[in-house]
């Protein structure tokens, strides 16, 4: 079961998906989600970023697609269409990649290189998601969330604090104590992780960009960076950071939970979700 709105963009995924499954002999049905009061018997969901907490804690077996890790669009269409799409399977959380100990093989999709580890960095970077996410995974509310994530740091460290919410949580808001942080952009993340000595997050994919960019991370809800990142703010002085052969076999298994449409469409990203059924 496919469920998403009814965007240019989700439907190009539906298509491929379906021509995708059709080859192993499976068949996909759609959803439009903007249909509330549609109840349809389901053994495998498929949705498209976060969307509330039954969906995350209800049992069904459940793909969540999102934007791809090298977060480049191409602008071919009339709308933006992303280069890869990021495939995540939410009931192995706090893990969430669709393949341990992939071949290295897909590491080129990336389009990224591992950075050694930073050490010049001098400001915590806290992180967070929006709210979608914090109700899915009941954080409560977001701004609250960030700000007793503030304020455990300042109790444990006297360094400066840069606050970067979600760029798409428009109702975000500073928080005392805090450099507020709303820039995005290639230019403005190389500049915020050459000044971050450690990024704070709950289970977003900047706690994953971290670490590919040489920057220890802290992820506190788990996600695609959890196997390597440290998990507790007592660590701030001292960060976790994983060895190299760790952190390469780590990027090969992110180069197998992220698809391109033709990739979708042949079929090869369905044999590998199918692995996790």
């Amino acid at each position: 079961m496919f469920k998403a709105l009814p965007h240019k963009r989700n439907e190009q995924l539906r298509k491929a998906l379906e021509k995708g499954m059709k080859k192993h002999g499976d068949k996909l049905t759609y959803y439009d989600t903007t249909e509330p009061n549609c109840s349809p018997i389901e053994n495998i969901r498929f949705v498209i970023g976060i969307k509330n907490n039954k969906q995350c804690t209800d049992g069904i077996h459940r793909f969540v697609f999102d934007k791809g890790y090298d977060r480049k669009n191409i602008h071919s269409h009339s709308y933006s269409e992303w280069l890869h799409w990021s495939i995540r399977y939410m009931p192995d959380w706090p893990e969430t990649r669709l393949l341990f100990n992939a071949p290295h093989d897909r590491i080129h999709t990336l389009r990224m290189k591992l950075l050694p580890l930073k050490k010049n960095g001098t400001v915590i970077t806290v992180a967070t998601s929006s709210q979608k996410y914090c109700d899915c995974h009941n954080l409560g509310n977001a701004t609250e969330y960030a700000t007793d994530i503030i304020r455990q740091i300042k109790e444990k460290s006297n360094r400066k604090i840069w606050y970067r919410p979600k760029p798409s949580f428009s109702s975000a808001v500073p928080i005392n104590g805090t450099h507020y942080n709303r820039t995005k952009g290639s230019k403005a993340m190389k500049t915020l992780f050459n000044k971050t000595r450690i990024l704070i997050t709950d289970g977003s994919h900047i706690g994953a960009r971290s670490v590919i960019n040489g920057v220890p991370a802290i992820t506190l809800d788990g996600g695609i960076g959890h196997s390597v990142t440290g998990h507790s703010l007592d660590n701030l002085e001292d960060p976790y950071w994983p060895d190299e052969k760790k952190r390469k076999n780590w990027f090969a298994d992110i180069g197998y939970s992220h698809y391109s449409i033709p990739e979708i469409e042949s079929g090869l990203a369905w044999e590998i979700m199918k692995q996790k059924l």
